[in-house]
């Protein structure tokens, strides 16, 4: 089976990060998975929201830094992901159930594709203060830019310079 790495820079997104982490666990689909979390040097709550919320998961590492700025965050975390196939996930993004799958099976099917991505919509960011939300509203057009994006992201498949099948590619070959 081929499996897949969640990459998920993360600095500052406190907030977000239980229905974030929510809808990576629930993806769908009959792959090996790892999680790669790299917080680059939150100064609010995220790590210790990411360290409590996904304990008990099987295969996480997050790793700790100073901060340094998103590329080098989600580059430090493809280096350590192990699958050939990455999903890249910022902290601010909600996953439909079945994206994952659906991406890597757009991958899967297609031997001479790299990338895969799919749908996205604005939603409104949660509160400052007060519960969380569990449904987000999506902005009119012509309204201001949110701060976070609901998509079914962006899939990478690792593959040998020949196109072909990515099982036993090293995914920092990108």
């Amino acid at each position: 089976m081929t499996g897949v790495s969640f990459v998920v820079p993360v600095f500052n997104k406190a907030p977000w990060l239980p229905d974030v982490l929510d809808r990576i666990a629930a993806q769908r689909g009959a792959f090996e998975r790892e999680y790669v979390f790299v917080d680059d040097g939150s100064t609010d709550d995220s790590l210790a929201v990411l360290k409590a919320h996904t304990a008990g998961w099987p295969d996480v590492t997050i790793i700790e830094q100073e901060n340094r700025g998103v590329a080098h965050a989600t580059n430090r975390a493809i280096a350590k992901a192990r699958h050939p196939f990455i999903k890249l996930c910022d902290a601010d993004d909600l996953l439909a159930d079945g994206a994952t799958e659906a991406l890597r099976n757009a991958l899967l099917s297609h031997p001479r594709a790299m990338l895969a991505y799919g749908k996205w919509e604005f939603y409104d960011p949660p509160p400052a203060t007060g519960p969380r939300r569990r449904s987000f509203r999506c902005r009119r057009p012509g309204a201001r830019r949110p701060a976070s994006v609901h998509h079914t992201g962006i899939f990478v498949a690792a593959r040998g310079d020949d196109g072909g099948d990515p099982r036993g590619t090293d995914p920092r070959r990108l």
